[in-house]
């Protein structure tokens, strides 16, 4: 029997189910059928890999299963809230057909707010108008207050020379004031001085009636008499004093 070299059988593109395997085992030889043939996980290079993808799907699955409780929680509040908006779209509905039979107000609305804006625009070339005469008397009073300012500041200098002129006039006052006080008391005492002459005199008047006079510069004396007599006395070129003194005369 003649031996057939591996390499010298034809090949073919693809395996599928019924071809056969030759499997040598150490007692025999073996065929296996290409769809009994299973590679265990363990018998591979990647077996971490898948390892870590279905503990990764594991937990995905977990996520999913969640979220679809979640999702199917949230439907159903979003149901509810479907029903509720239905309700309101019935209750909108009635009230569209209510609002249908306003279209006349909504005409009449309508010609109000034209009426309104022609009023508005009236009021604009109003406006503009007198804004025009503001901004003319804002012109006016800004030179207006321009001469104000000039004659608050010549007011300024003249309050300035009053101020300075009542200083002075204070100071006279004061002086005058002083020489016033003095005046007064030398009337005071001018007055006292007058009703010690009017008693003199009065003195005199009554000795003259008593004694007689024996020509005009000589008087009938007793043989003795007392005559007071006033003479007016100046001191240092001050104010004049009028003095009185008793003489005590003798008939020879």
């Amino acid at each position: 029997m003649s031996s057939i070299n591996i390499n010298q059988l034809p090949r073919i593109e693809e395996v599928n189910d019924g071809d056969l395997f030759l499997i040598q085992t150490p007692t025999s030889s073996n065929t296996l059928d290409f769809k009994d043939f299973i590679i265990g996980l363990e018998n591979t290079t990647f077996a971490n890999t898948i390892s870590t993808f279905n503990t990764e799907i594991e937990t995905i699955s977990a996520d999913v299963l969640s979220l679809s409780a979640q999702n199917a929680s949230d439907n159903a509040t979003t149901l509810a809230a479907i029903a509720t908006n239905t309700t309101n779209i019935e209750a909108n509905s009635a009230a569209i057909v209510v609002n249908s039979n306003l279209g006349t107000g909504i005409e009449t609305v309508s010609a109000s707010i034209d009426s309104l804006s022609a009023k508005v625009d009236l009021n604009e070339t109003n406006n503009t108008t007198n804004l025009a005469a503001s901004a003319l008397r804002i012109d006016l009073n800004t030179a207006d207050i321009a001469t104000n300012t000039t004659n608050i500041a010549t007011n300024t200098c003249d309050i300035a020379t009053n101020t300075t002129n009542l200083a002075i006039s204070a100071a006279v006052i004061r002086a005058n004031t002083a020489a016033i006080e003095a005046n007064t008391a030398s009337i005071s005492q001018n007055d006292a001085q007058l009703v010690a002459n009017g008693t003199a005199i009065n003195a005199n008047t009554l000795s003259r009636q008593r004694y007689g006079t024996a020509a005009s510069s000589e008087i009938d004396l007793a043989p003795t008499a007392a005559m007071t007599v006033c003479l007016l006395s100046s001191h240092n070129g001050g104010t004049p004093e009028y003095k009185s003194f008793k003489i005590l005369l003798q008939k020879n």
